[in-house]
């Protein structure tokens, strides 16, 4: 008895998540928290309560066709954008955060993005958040921007028995201004490269200096 082949393929999808523009604030980006081994996860997604946001979905390959996307149980609208890059096919897609609940201090929820795939199946992604009010807006802007959350899958196919596996889900950010200014050659005053005995030849030339103006 031969034994049929396993047929292996693989699959992208990437969510770019933005705020929409409003008379407050033209930042359309969203932060993240790293928060290291505090929570299940080490990076938190950081979003507003009552607030619109937009998100670019990328699915490859381009012919696995994105039918529905639930966040948080409720269905969002899609709208295709077309063919993306390297082999990819966008939609677009808007949720708000009008009905959950501010985080706790020292708690973390959960935002769940769920992936309808024509000919795959549901992709269910959970992403480790923390929701703020409006009036702590500033806190909400502070951390890492988001880059994207990537979802890789493999998808095996054996005597007609579809199995879907995660391979890699994880939240993506770009670097933070503290980062750029730590990676950053002029990080440093020159002063500081001075030894002892060169600050002290410095302190007496300028005494000598001060006296001479004095007299």
């Amino acid at each position: 008895m031969t034994k049929d082949k396993v047929e292996e393929m693989t699959g992208t999808i990437k969510f770019h998540i933005s705020n929409v523009i409003t008379n407050d604030s033209s930042d359309q980006r969203v932060y993240v928290k790293n928060d290291g081994k505090r929570f299940t996860d080490g990076k938190t997604l950081k979003l507003k309560t009552n607030t619109k946001y937009i998100m670019r979905i990328e699915v490859s390959p381009s012919n696995k066709l994105l039918n529905a996307i639930f966040v948080n149980s409720i269905q969002q609208t899609i709208i295709d954008i077309g063919g993306g890059k390297q082999n990819s096919y966008v939609y677009k897609a808007a949720f708000d955060t009008n009905n959950v609940h501010l985080t706790g201090k020292a708690d973390r929820d959960t935002l769940i993005l769920s992936c309808h795939i024509v000919g795959v199946g549901v992709i269910m992604v959970p992403v480790q958040t923390k929701y703020y009010g409006l009036e702590y807006s500033r806190n909400a802007k502070s951390g890492s921007p988001l880059s994207s959350i990537v979802v890789e899958y493999k998808e095996y196919l054996e005597n007609n028995d579809r199995t879907i596996k995660i391979t890699r889900a994880e939240v993506c950010t770009m670097p933070s201004k503290a980062d750029l200014y730590r990676s950053s050659p002029k990080k440093r005053p020159a002063a500081t490269a001075q030894s002892p005995a060169t600050l002290m030849k410095i302190k007496r030339e300028y005494s000598h200096e001060r006296m001479t103006l004095e007299q």
